[in-house]
Order: structure tokens, then C-alpha cells, then sequence
């Protein structure tokens, strides 16, 4: 029989597990990704390249000055938009059924949207190539996988707009909860995984690219309450705070090391419109993003773009 303490802890787990999963989809990549992680798991070498398969062991350069280059200007015309990371980047949870940010960012939906009409990737920037990759449930030591189904030769300049993160989160929940060593680790190597994509995206278009790379939002609104969410239990606000605070921290810095690559503020942009906010912009599961959600990822994109906010 489980004590009071296994029970309280054991329930944490499970709403921690709700709240960061970005759910997988069916597709061939997906399984790929599974077969690979269970080689990790088991401390395989899924790849034969003589490391785990982590993206952080399989980078081989490092930034010259140390990881202190700043981001450089953006392009104000691209030939390519790709898109790489979970499932807020794929097709969201399963009965959704979108338009997801990344599709509206590329060819807006003038009935949804009208006042977005011609403000696109495809009419203000030039986009000729649109190249979705992203899959649901990856982690951010799956995004080389993800960037070596994404072809060549694409037309450049090529934009790049990653979410990942928060399946990381999810595989360190025990640690979060119970061992806060464990989980700065934790945290250290996610960073480590994001610095080491950014490596690898440069290492395949070298001066052709620029990577939009999110943070992980926090669908409490930094508050721990889930009292809106069902089956979900509130976790201590200080607890929250803390973990998003320690993860962004570390990705921010990750990113910050490339210079084509620049932080996109999830998690700031959804602060206000979390799940007991009168503007919730999280689907009924407390986890992925609405249609209304997702059209503001895309006008968070946009700014980043132009250093507009494009219409609301």
C-alpha cells in the first residue's frame, strides 16, 4: 500500500506529466525517434557513431571565443522555411486540428484572419520551400534527427522555427520533484542538446541559415494552479518559478552562444493567457496551444521577424 507521501508524490509526477508532454504523432519519423530513445535508454549506440545518441555527445566544434557570440542581423528575404520540434511545432494533440502557428506564419488563413492577408512568410519574405519536420513528442536531444529528414539543397537563406524542451521537462520530472542536483543536471544537458543542435543546423547550411528556437511556456501562468484543469493537482508556486526560471535560463544562454540563432519568448508571451486565465489560450487538455494560441506563436515569430506585432 502506497503511504501518504508515495500518493502526494506520485500524483505530482502524473500532473507533471500532463502539464510539459507535448504528445507524439504517428508518423515514420516518430518511430524512428522511439526505436532510438529506447537504444539510449538502454545505453546503446543507436546511431554506431560511438557515443548514446545524444545530440550534446555527437556535436564535434564548439563556438571560437568560448560561446560569447551575440545574434547577428536577420535576412530580410528567405528562400526556405523549416520547421523542426514537438508537437506544438507538428500537429498539436490529437483531435486538433489546427491552423498551427507554423502554417499560418508560411500562408496565412485570409478567412480566419483577414487583416493577416499578404503578411506571410510566403509574400513578405520570398518562401518558396516550406519543409515541416517537426514531431510530436521529441526531445531536444532528437532534433539532429529531425534536421537529417530536412533535404540539402533547399533554396537559401533558410529560416528555421524550433519548440523543444518540454518532453526534456517531462523525462525529468522525478528529479524536478525529489532531487534538485539531479535536475540542474538535467537542465544542463538540455541546454547542452540545444547548443549542439544549433551546431549541427549550422554544420549543414553553414552561413545559410537562422534559427527561431523557443522556450518552454508554463501553462499555470508561473503560479502552479490547476484548478481549471481536470485531473490535474496544483503543484508550490515557488517549486513552478523556480524550475521554468532554472530551464529558460539555461536554453536562453544556449542559444545566445550562435549567432544566427535567436531566443523566441514563449514562455513570456503566453504569461496572462494561462489555464485560469479569462483568456486561456491552452487547448482543453492544459497542455498544447488553441487555434487562438497558435495564431499568437505566429505573431510572436513575426516579431522576431520584423520587430513588428503584426496585427492582433
Amino acid at each position: 500500500m502506497l503511504t501518504a507521501l508515495q500518493m502526494i508524490t506520485t500524483s505530482r509526477v502524473i500532473w507533471f506529466a500532463l502539464l510539459v508532454c507535448a504528445c507524439s504523432t504517428s508518423s515514420e519519423t516518430a518511430a524512428t525517434i522511439a526505436d532510438r530513445r529506447a537504444a539510449v535508454d538502454d545505453g546503446g549506440d543507436p546511431d554506431g557513431d560511438g557515443n548514446n545518441g545524444n545530440v550534446a555527445d555527437a556535436a564535434s566544434t564548439k563556438d571560437s571565443d568560448g560561446g560569447t557570440l551575440s545574434n547577428g542581423p536577420l535576412p530580410s528575404a528567405f528562400g526556405s522555411y523549416v520547421v523542426l520540434g514537438d508537437s506544438i511545432s507538428d500537429v498539436g494533440a490529437g483531435p486538433q486540428t489546427g491552423p498551427f502557428y507554423r502554417d499560418l506564419l508560411y500562408q496565412n488563413d485570409d478567412t480566419l484572419y483577414p487583416a493577416w492577408k499578404g503578411i506571410t512568410l510566403k509574400d513578405k519574405f520570398g518562401v518558396t520551400q516550406y519543409v515541416p519536420k517537426a514531431v510530436g513528442g521529441s526531445r531536444t536531444s532528437e532534433l539532429a534527427l529531425e534536421l537529417g529528414t530536412v533535404p540539402a539543397g533547399l533554396a537559401t537563406p533558410i529560416l528555421v522555427t524550433v519548440t523543444s524542451g518540454g518532453n526534456d521537462m517531462t523525462a525529468s520530472l522525478g528529479d524536478i520533484l525529489l532531487n534538485p542536483t539531479a535536475s540542474a543536471a538535467d537542465a544542463q544537458r538540455t541546454a547542452d542538446n540545444v547548443d549542439a543542435f544549433l551546431q549541427a543546423v549550422e554544420g549543414k547550411y553553414p552561413g545559410q541559415v537562422y534559427v527561431l528556437q523557443a522556450d518552454v511556456y508554463d501553462p499555470s501562468g508561473d503560479t502552479g494552479n490547476f484548478a481549471s484543469c481536470p485531473n490535474l493537482i496544483p503543484i508550490d508556486k515557488k517549486v513552478d518559478q523556480a524550475t521554468f526560471a532554472q530551464w529558460n535560463g539555461l536554453i536562453h544562454a544556449a542559444i545566445a552562444k550562435h549567432p544566427y540563432a535567436y531566443t523566441a519568448p514563449l514562455h513570456d508571451t503566453f504569461l496572462g493567457h494561462d489555464v485560469h486565465s479569462a483568456d486561456n489560450w491552452f487547448y482543453i487538455d492544459c497542455i498544447h496551444p488553441t487555434p487562438k494560441g497558435h495564431h499568437h506563436i505566429r505573431r510572436m515569430f513575426w516579431k522576431l521577424l520584423t520587430g513588428q506585432d503584426g496585427p492582433s
